[in-house]
């Protein structure tokens, strides 16, 4: 299982993309982050609304997923 945490808006986007490497089945989940406002300023980060990604995919292609998402 890949799990992948995303910015929530750009959900739909990392589930296309996922789905070129074979992925039998993806579930999203929704979280929200708990860093201080200050803390995500600081980092560049505005959206604190998350997605967890779970990917079930071949153990074969997980390197190249990953390489891919870097």
């Amino acid at each position: 299982m890949l799990i992948t945490v995303v910015d929530r808006s750009k959900t739909l986007f990392y589930l296309d993309l996922l789905e070129q490497f074979e992925v039998n089945v993806q579930m999203v989940l929704y979280g929200k982050g708990t860093a201080k406002s200050e803390m995500l300023h600081m980092l560049g980060l505005i959206e604190t609304d998350k997605s967890i990604i779970l990917s079930y995919i071949r153990e074969d292609r997980v390197k190249e997923a990953l390489e891919t998402l870097n």
